[in-house]
């Protein structure tokens, strides 16, 4: 990991939908329709799908296929909603999620990557324009496996 914050995210971590949800990832991934591309994505720990507002009807899939959701509360153990606008509060914060407003991660996230994620976060624009010019994005999802 780690995933830009992007629009509002409703992000899953991988190990939860292999426990909670009938079929686990692969199934998640039909599912949802689930291909790389600008509306979702994927690294190592997490699978983050994308929404230009609120995505309550997901929201309603997943714990209709099993994963926890307090309505009252407001609150998931299983997945969590990232608002863009206000990443660092998000809608709830469970334990195995962290921010530092540009990008998100597992806690079980490798430290180099989090650190490449700090690292990013900290260019200026002139940086990221001329990381772009040489054609690397520096806002793409951070993996093991890229």
């Amino acid at each position: 990991m780690p995933i830009f914050v992007n629009y509002f995210s409703l992000v899953v971590p991988k190990d939860i939908l292999e426990k909670k949800y009938p079929g686990g990832v692969t199934q998640f991934k039909n599912d949802f329709s689930f291909t790389e591309c600008d509306a979702m994505t994927e690294d190592d720990e997490l699978i983050a799908l994308y929404a230009m507002g609120y995505p309550y009807k997901d929201v309603e899939k997943l714990v209709s296929k099993g994963l926890h959701y307090n309505q009252e509360a407001l609150f998931s153990t299983d997945f969590v909603v990232v608002d863009r606008l206000k990443p660092e509060s998000c809608h709830w914060k469970p334990g195995w999620f962290e921010t530092n407003s540009i990008f998100y991660w597992h806690t079980d996230c490798a430290s180099w990557q989090k650190d490449k994620a700090r690292e990013i976060s900290k260019m200026t624009m002139d940086k990221v324009e001329e990381a772009r010019l040489s054609r690397w994005n520096p806002f793409d999802t951070i993996r093991t496996k890229d």
